[in-house]
């Protein structure tokens, strides 16, 4: 019998199948539009880079810039179901 190994699956992957998995088109475009709204505040150029910079950052920084940017989209007055009309459901 053979095993199958796990193809391993990057960042940005995982992030693409999250998303994906949304039933509603909004809440896909929405997440895609948050995900490039953090990229833009982390100073990343892809939501991947930004997510995978928060998970090297460690648990205390992660949070910590989660809440900064939290603050900043709610000083925005951004609410939590703020749509984004021309996001595109990926994290590339």
């Amino acid at each position: 019998m053979t095993k199958r190994r796990k193809k391993k699956m990057t960042v940005a992957g995982l992030c693409t199948k999250f998303i994906s998995r949304q039933r509603s088109a909004r809440t896909r475009q929405a997440y895609g539009g948050d995900l490039r709204q953090l990229a833009q505040f982390l100073g990343c150029q892809t939501a991947a880079e930004s997510l995978e910079e928060l998970l090297a950052g460690g648990p205390e920084k992660a949070r910590a810039s989660v809440l900064a940017f939290r603050e900043q989209m709610t000083e925005a007055g951004l609410s939590e179901t703020t749509p984004y009309p021309s996001a595109h459901p990926s994290c590339r």
